[in-house]
């Protein structure tokens, strides 16, 4: 049995790497209430326009770059 000594550290940079020409996306969590999703976006790659919550938003990376998408459903 192993004991758990403290809260887990984790590197959310090395977790999704960048590829030429591509977003990568990777799903940490994902419950009823929610989702907590790693990118690594290529420059020049984005999201295309969708709605969320009624509200039109897109994406372009103008350079090569990361980020944690946090989205809770009400």
């Amino acid at each position: 049995m192993t004991e758990k000594t403290g809260p887990e550290v984790l590197d959310l940079k090395g977790l999704a790497d960048y590829q030429s020409g591509s977003v990568v996306s990777k799903t940490l969590i994902n419950k009823k209430t929610g989702t907590v999703t790693l990118f690594a976006f290529d420059q020049g790659q984005g999201l295309s326009e969708h709605v969320p919550a009624n509200q039109p938003h897109a994406l372009k990376a103008v350079k090569k770059f990361k980020m944690v998408l946090i989205m809770v459903k009400s």
